[in-house]
């Protein structure tokens, strides 16, 4: 393990470069001439001004999440594309190694090609604060950085997994989209059932980047600031982290354990994984089916079946589907109409 730590290191230590420097530069660029304090006047009726409020500005956190989220994804989609290739599939499963100890390894090498260039960031954004007049509540500014790395782990985690349950590379972009967004129709559905949308909070917090963006806001309000301001606070803002979370701790299992049984002859055909088009697919159409019933709105019907279709066509790379897929298809359906009949009735 250790020496295909080491093996890896050194072939992917110019990538950590290159990627630093870029994101080096962007912060350089984005912060170095940046005015952290705003000098806000106050006039009075006669046009005097009768004070100055100094208000802060050009928070760096918006660029650093954006480095994160943007990592976070492109790092597992290039270093596990080896996988959607027979040849080079091939050649990793020869090696006399365990296959686990080689996608770990090959984890634990993504995870320093994220979070250096994501430190080396944090650091330099810092540095460029301090040295210039600013307002900032600073102690903010780690907390930040530690919840920051947290959710990208858990991020980068998830894609990884998700990428990886699919045979070819166009597949795994459509499998990272379609996780993206799978809970929000499902909790859109759930909050109509229950009638709970107003306590519950918006359903597109439950989008997988979304913890990002939560941390991002509340942290830099903090850090701005040094107090939250009074937003009502949802059930959302209970459940949609833990459910990330979750997510997380079972890709990485699932991710190591349906990797090592993967079998190399599966690169480049058919998605197949119960992970991919099998759930995908189902999760859509069944709630928005529903959801165009619920808005009685034949036209969306049609969009539904016409989407499913393609999704089927997507997933077997041909329009000629098998009767299996027309069959799902029209089970889908079938339960997204009753669904949305049910909601019609009792909600």
């Amino acid at each position: 393990m250790k020496r295909m730590l080491s093996y890896y290191a050194k072939k992917r230590w110019h990538i950590v470069l290159i990627t630093s420097l870029i994101l080096l530069a962007i912060t350089f660029v984005y912060l170095i001439d940046a005015d952290y304090v705003y000098d806000r006047e106050l006039w009075d009726q006669y046009g005097n001004v009768i004070s100055v409020q100094k208000t802060p500005q050009h928070s760096p956190f918006g660029l650093l999440s954006s480095f994160a989220a943007i990592l976070a994804t492109i790092v597992p989609i290039f270093e596990f594309y080896y996988k959607m290739r027979k040849v080079s599939v091939d050649q990793f499963h020869a090696l006399p190694i365990k296959r686990e100890k080689i996608y770990l390894a090959k984890y634990i090498v993504c995870l320093a090609e994220i979070l250096i260039p994501l430190t080396l960031s944090f650091i330099a954004s810092l540095i460029l604060i301090v040295i210039k007049e600013n307002i900032f509540h600073l102690e903010y500014f780690i907390v930040f950085y530690l919840a920051l790395v947290f959710v990208t782990i858990v991020l980068f985690t998830s894609i990884s997994f998700v990428y990886t349950r699919c045979n070819t590379f166009f597949d795994g972009l459509i499998n990272i989209l379609a996780y993206s967004i799978i809970l929000v129709p499902i909790v859109s559905i759930i909050t109509m059932i229950f009638d709970i949308k107003y306590r519950f909070g918006d359903p597109s917090w439950f989008f997988l980047y979304s913890p990002i963006t939560r941390i991002t806001v509340i942290l830099d309000q903090l850090f701005e600031y040094g107090y939250l301001g009074g937003n009502e606070v949802k059930v959302m803002d209970y459940i949609s982290l833990p459910i990330f979370i979750a997510f997380g701790v079972l890709s990485f299992i699932l991710f190591i354990k349906l990797n090592k049984e993967e079998k190399s002859e599966n690169s480049m055909q058919i998605s197949k994984s119960r992970f991919a088009y099998k759930l995908t697919l189902p999760a859509y159409i069944i709630p928005l089916m529903a959801m165009s019933i619920e808005s009685s709105s034949p036209i969306l019907m049609v969009l539904v079946v016409i989407f499913g279709y393609f999704g089927y066509v997507v997933y077997r790379r041909s329009f000629k589907l098998t009767k299996y897929d027309y069959y799902m298809l029209f089970i889908n359906v079938v339960m997204g109409l009753i669904l949305g009949i049910v909601l019609g009735i009792f909600v």
